[in-house]
């Protein structure tokens, strides 16, 4: 069986939950943040589609201004109270416009995140996971939630990673673009004192 990699023609970019009452708490925020925006540019740029979760939007507010203006253009909003972000609006969306992949980042790891993964996996659309854009409130939550997403078939990879595997070419006709949008991201393991791991 050949070795999962990314398909820019079959994957989407979800962000899951990246809103103010929740992030405020998150381990790390502000590189998440910074991280999951540039992805978010990143796959505009290759015209990934992008879909926004947001968790009980009138506890935890909609998503923060930073992701809210990168994904105005053209990133599509799911409202959800299910942990997953799995639901059948995301899940219908995901189907109608033939995505087999999922690149997923967000927050939080142990509870939304992990959730999501295991469900999609479980709908045959394989997760591939942006380690560098996802984050906890408790970073010990974060290790064994990547572990078990992987056992589920998950893929770790992280934001630079991944586009220059979206790219697959130094010819690329985005990418100088791309390379912007990369060169924003910011280094997370310096602030996880090895908890990905």
């Amino acid at each position: 069986m050949p070795a999962p990699r990314l398909d820019s023609v079959h994957v989407a970019l979800i962000v899951i939950d990246v809103q103010p009452r929740i992030m405020s708490a998150v381990h790390a925020h502000e590189t998440i943040t910074t991280n999951i925006a540039a992805m978010i540019e990143g796959c505009r740029c290759l015209d990934i589609p992008t879909a926004l979760t947001e968790h009980c939007v009138d506890r935890f507010g909609e998503s923060v201004p930073e992701i809210a203006a990168q994904a105005a253009q053209g990133a599509t909003r799911f409202a959800k109270t299910r942990f997953s972000a799995a639901t059948a609006e995301l899940v219908g969306w995901l189907r109608s416009t033939d995505k087999r992949q999922v690149i997923l980042c967000g927050v939080e790891a142990h509870v939304c995140v992990l959730q999501t993964a295991i469900d999609l996996a479980n709908e045959g659309i394989r997760p591939f996971l942006l380690i560098d854009a996802i984050s906890a409130t408790l970073p010990s939550q974060i290790a064994p939630a990547i572990r078990r997403m992987e056992s589920a078939g998950a893929v770790s990879s992280s934001v630079i990673g991944a586009l220059y595997e979206l790219m697959q070419d130094a010819n690329h006709p985005a990418f100088r673009s791309v390379l912007v949008a990369a060169k924003r991201v910011r280094d997370f393991s310096d602030q996880t004192e090895n908890v990905v791991r």
